[in-house]
């Protein structure tokens, strides 16, 4: 109810005890499949968010759909997701409105946000923090980078700070301004240079490897890269600056603080074009979506 469907502050504590009832007897068997042992459900009379009946596990569901706080709670969090953690409140209940009386269908939620012009707006644009999947993501498409051992990857995930598949808890990943922090921004701006150097990156663990893990991440700690930057050169060599950033980056380039190696962009590209690159990669605005 809190994380998933209505939201903090939309039920109470005796409407938690009596959706449990729904829920007994609910289980999976050996085979991973989805069992109702009906001896073991509680059968009596429920009362759930003033509604009295013999709900089911189902029948619950349904109630929690019923209400609109699920619909503008789910929405809430695709804003924060898709749009800007700083939420608008009158965009998000316009759009739950709709969402409920589509009856929960996500495609025309997702249509709505994208084709609507405040989308595109510049106080939107590059507003939020890429999350590590994302920021490695985006630097595979622009370099087409490949790392010279699959654990490592995952390695650098945990480095970073989010592992596929392993969130903290079962509310995920806090995002925001937790992306970031002292050690995670200075390597996100060293990985581009490495790449183009073809350095070796070392990956220190952080707390919370088992003893087996740490030993063997220990003896092997050290990451390469490798890329191919011939579709990107060629781009950046036939760009002034500025179309160069508007293709990376999403925010007003007018609020982007340069590296000096940049100021003469022009010479420089010609010289040293990965450089230039790699360069414009360790912005940090390169870490904005």
């Amino acid at each position: 109810m809190e994380l998933f469907s209505l939201g903090a502050g939309n039920y109470s504590e005796a409407d938690i005890k009596e959706a449990a009832r729904c829920f007994t007897g609910w289980t999976v068997n050996k085979s991973g499949v989805f069992e109702l042992i009906q001896q073991d459900h509680d059968t009596g009379e429920k009362n759930i968010f003033g509604k009295k009946g013999f709900f089911s596990g189902e029948q619950l569901l349904d109630l929690l759909l019923e209400n609109p706080a699920t619909a503008e709670h789910v929405v809430r969090k695709i804003y924060k997701e898709f749009v800007q953690v700083s939420v608008d409140e009158e965009k998000v209940k316009t759009l739950a409105d709709e969402f409920y009386r589509s009856g929960y269908a996500i495609k025309p939620l997702l249509h709505s946000i994208f084709t609507s012009d405040w989308f595109y707006d510049s106080a939107v644009m590059g507003s939020k923090i890429c999350s590590p999947v994302e920021w490695l993501v985006r630097l595979k498409r622009y370099t087409g980078f490949i790392v010279d051992e699959p654990k490592n990857l995952v390695r650098m995930q945990r480095k970073l700070g989010q592992t596929l598949f392993f969130p903290p808890n079962v509310g995920g990943w806090p995002g925001g301004r937790n992306w970031i922090d002292s050690s995670s921004l200075l390597l996100r701006m060293s990985i581009p240079l490495s790449i183009v150097r073809g350095d070796q990156i070392s990956i220190d663990h952080k707390p919370g490897f088992d003893k087996e893990e740490r030993e063997e991440h220990n003896n092997n700690n050290a990451v390469r890269f490798s890329a191919d930057w011939r579709e990107l050169e060629e781009f950046c060599l036939n760009s002034s600056l500025d179309e160069f950033l508007s293709f990376l980056f999403q925010v007003d380039l007018a609020t982007v603080k340069l590296h000096p190696f940049l100021h003469d962009f022009e010479n420089q590209k010609r010289q040293a074009p990965l450089n230039c690159i790699a360069s414009c990669l360790s912005l940090p605005e390169f870490q904005l979506i």
